[in-house]
């Protein structure tokens, strides 16, 4: 959450997809977490999908436990 910059509420969005088991990328939730991103040149896209790999990578890691 500190290496990616992500707000506060990141920990609830991470838990509640460790709890359904999967990471819902649909909607404004994921766009909630993520800093301020310049737009151009695909910056804000390139942010999301890295934030949205690395909390798939955490969510693989509890599902099951």
């Amino acid at each position: 959450m500190e290496e990616e910059e992500l707000k506060e509420n990141s920990r609830r969005f991470i838990e509640k997809a460790i709890g359904k088991g999967y990471v819902e990328y649909a909607g404004d939730e994921l766009d909630g977490i993520i800093p301020p991103t310049s737009r151009r040149h695909g910056a804000r896209e390139k942010k999301k999908e890295s934030v949205l790999d690395k909390i798939r990578k955490i969510v693989e890691v509890f599902v099951g436990v």
